[in-house]
Parts: C-alpha cells; sequence; structure tokens
C-alpha cells in the first residue's frame, strides 16, 4: 500500500516514549513510493504541527506524486535544509477514511463496537447483508 501514502524513513530521538508512541527522527520522506523503493513500512498519516517556513516550502515545491503539490515533498524539503523533523510511532488502530471504501468500512467497523447501540446495529447489519446477497430476497 506504499502507493497511497508518503512513506518515512527513521531512526530513534533523543526523546522517550509518549502515552501514544515512540518519538523518532525522521531522516527521509517519499511520497507514495512503489514499494521496492520505499524506506521503510512507516507510513505519514497527516497529522503535522509545522513550523511557518513550511509555506515557503510548499511555494518552492514542484509538483510530485499525481501531479499535485505534496506537503510530504516540502516537509522533504525542510528537512534536507536542516529543519529538524520527528515523528511519533503510532501503533493503534489506523483508519482510512480518504476513500469512499475505507470510510464505510470505518463507519461500519466503529459502529459494531459502539457500546451504546452496537448489538443493534450488528444484528441489522447482519440481517441486511444476509438479505442482499447474491440469491437473497432483495436480489
Amino acid at each position: 500500500e506504499t502507493k497511497r501514502y508518503g512513506i518515512a524513513s527513521v531512526e530513534p530521538a533523543e526523546s522517550e516514549l509518549t502515552d501514544i508512541g515512540e518519538v523518532v527522527r525522521v531522516t527521509g520522506m517519499v511520497e507514495k513510493p512503489d514499494p521496492e523503493e520505499a524506506p521503510s513500512n512507516l507510513a505519514v498519516l497527516g497529522r503535522y504541527v509545522l513550523p511557518g517556513k513550511i509555506f515557503d516550502a510548499i511555494r518552492r515545491t514542484k509538483p510530485g506524486s499525481g501531479g499535485e503539490i505534496q506537503l510530504t515533498d516540502a516537509m522533504e524539503l525542510l528537512r534536507t535544509e536542516g529543519t529538524p523533523v520527528h515523528a511519533i510511532v503510532y501503533r493503534g488502530t489506523r483508519y482510512d477514511t480518504g476513500m469512499p471504501l475505507g470510510y464505510l468500512q470505518t463507519v461500519v467497523q466503529i459502529a459494531v463496537e459502539r457500546e451504546d447501540f452496537g448489538a443493534e446495529f450488528r444484528k441489522w447489519l447482519t440481517d441486511f447483508v444476509n438479505s442482499n446477497v447474491s440469491g437473497g430476497p432483495n436480489t
């Protein structure tokens, strides 16, 4: 899935663990690389705290993957110019809502896990799927 995300190479930072993950220093980033060119298996997931000079870096960034100016490319430009870039390696559940299928999968997964109506939703979903699969009464 590297063709869908920015991928980072990292090394340990002089910092402790946070309550959500390990802090690392980013040593390189590439936007949507082919799997054989990916520097790691760590995706850049779009939650950033950036310095104001990112706007100048964006202006100087040429269109990249998909013919678009990529924030990952601007961040890599700053990094190569000496701005330290750090990340938190998050190991929890990640939801990809950037595409319709991923969004729908996320909504269903969260809905079935809800304590307040998850059981009722699971029953409805089971009934819906059973009545709408090939050969069911509504096909």
